[in-house]
């Protein structure tokens, strides 16, 4: 089930959205982890660097803020500590750019780490910019009834 689960983050196109505690209606069997974990390993497993870097282009020069109330804490998501410690680096205004030199400087996190953490963190509502929110209206933590995550190539 984990792998049908992870398969579905490496489409290349559609749409997919997780609904914490919804049911399909069909025949279910536990995961066993969590679902944000499956969530997070989907992206690092299914997600280039280079696709990254397209999807987060239109945002380079824009400010990355902290979301002042985060829909979740960082540690829910099971980041590897690398890319936790680039989320936990968006705690005041910046930019891609800014964020990539500052973890070099640190010898923190590689560009592909900076690039997973920020998607990661821009699609589950962890941190925000302006025109992510515009271009991709349905990423984040949707907040009324059931928490969901979307996801869009």
């Amino acid at each position: 089930m984990q792998e049908r689960f992870l398969d579905v983050l490496s489409w290349k196109q559609g749409d997919m959205a997780f609904v914490s505690g919804a049911r399909s209606h069909e025949e279910t069997f536990p995961l066993g982890v969590d679902s944000f974990e499956l969530i997070t390993r989907g992206i690092k497993d299914g997600y280039t660097q280079a696709e990254l870097e397209e999807l987060l282009e239109p945002i380079a020069g824009d400010v990355l803020a902290p979301v002042p109330l985060p829909p979740l804490r960082i540690e829910t998501l099971r980041l590897p500590e690398r890319e936790a410690d680039v989320l936990k680096c968006t705690d005041e205004e910046t930019t891609l750019g800014e964020l990539i030199k500052r973890m070099h400087e640190l010898e923190a996190a590689s560009d592909d780490e900076v690039f997973r953490a920020v998607f990661v963190g821009l699609s589950c509502d962890i941190i925000r910019s302006l025109r992510w929110t515009t271009l991709h209206p349905e990423s984040g933590i949707q907040r009324a009834g059931a928490t969901s995550v979307r996801f869009r190539r």
